[in-house]
């Protein structure tokens, strides 16, 4: 987006505007007849644009009406919540000031205003029209200044900066993925050389995929899942990193686990089986988590938990074993037949099964749900059909 077009949304007339549109029925041609009799085309796309963008971001903002965003800017944003949580490792450090490097639309500044002072650098314009805007939004605008400049070249110590967080760019111009650290923008080497020539105090936001070879061995990585959906990996370094290395967060509730492995064995099937978060097993945290449930692993390469009796815990899905075979499709439709099965939600870890083509296959009649898990314990193929505790 240039920089005349975000300039205009963010102005009085473009707010109005998007307003007023708001309040037009988008599911027609009306919409469209009403902004190219207010404004220029290009205008008018952006104000239809933005509406739509507006929309999608309500499941991240609580004020995502009122805001502006561009594409890329949306699908890289952390939830409201995600980023109230970070800033809350800020504070405990004692940090009073803090840069947001690439700080774009202004998503994760919104939460560091509301208790620090904080600088946004970005070397596009319009976004740092739009962070400027999304601030107001939340009435934080006075602990909040931009800057537009190369975040590589910015003196960070000599701007009184106490530490800085960054989200570098991740994804390719036409919305590609991008997962090696090299091929971000700016690149993790770049981001560590900022850490060890000028700020030392920092956290960086990774895809929660990152290879745990490409975690700097200095840094502690936090895996964050947020309703059960991993969503990040944060790298904290010096004043905000603990003397640990992994650490699983999920929120709401701020439930964190973290601590040393311990050996577990690998046994046959009890009466429940565990599924780990998923940020416990990005974590690597699979075993700590077993130890705490009394249970042990069912495969050294799977990480599905099980035990005598359940324990209640944030970290793992709970099931109790109705019944486990070795895994054939025609086993499988005998016992879920036996067992009046009319519905059923299928897992599956190291058995490579297409799911949607099996579920046509069984064909369920029945009136009762349960859950198959689809997997290995001691390397053969295993059906296990349970129940949610």
């Amino acid at each position: 987006m240039n920089i005349e077009t975000a300039e205009f949304l963010a102005s009085s007339q473009g707010l109005q505007l998007l307003a007023e549109a708001a309040e037009t029925d988008a599911g027609t041609f009306k919409l469209a007849a009403f902004l190219r009799s207010r404004t220029t085309p290009d205008f008018a796309a952006a104000v239809s644009s933005m509406l739509h963008l507006r929309k999608k971001a309500e499941k991240k903002f609580k004020a995502a009406a009122e805001m502006l965003f561009t594409r890329s800017g949306l699908e890289q944003a952390s939830a409201e919540e995600i980023s109230n949580y970070r800033t809350t490792r800020f504070t405990t450090a004692g940090i009073n000031s803090i840069a947001d490097l690439c700080c774009g639309i202004g998503g994760d500044s919104i939460s560091f205003s509301k208790k620090l002072k904080v600088t946004g650098i970005d070397l596009n314009p319009a976004r740092l029209v739009f962070a400027r805007h999304n601030i107001g939004v939340y009435r934080n605008e006075n602990n909040f200044k931009t800057l537009e400049q190369d975040i590589t070249t910015v003196p960070l110590t000599d701007m009184g900066i106490e530490a800085f967080f960054i989200d570098p760019a991740r994804r390719t111009q036409n919305g590609e993925r991008l997962f090696h650290p090299e091929s971000w923008s700016p690149k993790l080497s770049e981001i560590l050389q900022l850490i060890h020539n000028s700020c030392p105090t920092a956290g960086i936001k990774c895809a929660p995929g990152i290879d745990h070879a490409d975690i700097p061995a200095e840094a502690e990585a936090e895996f964050i899942s947020y309703n059960g959906e991993l969503r990040e990996c944060i790298l904290w370094f010096g004043g905000l990193k603990r003397e640990i290395s992994r650490q699983a967060t999920l929120l709401p509730g701020e439930h964190i686990l973290y601590g040393t492995n311990p050996q577990l064995p690998v046994t046959a099937l009890k009466n429940y089986i565990y599924e780990p978060d998923s940020a416990v097993i990005r974590a690597g945290l699979v075993e700590l988590l077993g130890s705490q449930l009394g249970a042990d692993k069912i495969s050294d390469s799977i990480c599905y938990l099980t035990a005598d009796s359940a324990v209640e815990t944030p970290f793992a899905k709970c099931f109790q074993i109705v019944t486990s075979f070795k895994f054939k499709e025609k086993e499988l439709k005998q016992q879920l037949k036996k067992l009046d099965c009319g519905s059923l939600n299928i897992l599956k870890r190291g058995i490579g099964v297409d799911i949607p083509t099996l579920q046509k296959k069984l064909k369920l009649r029945g009136s009762k749900h349960y859950t198959l898990l689809l997997t290995r314990s001691f390397d053969e193929k295993v059906a296990i059909i349970a129940q949610r505790c």
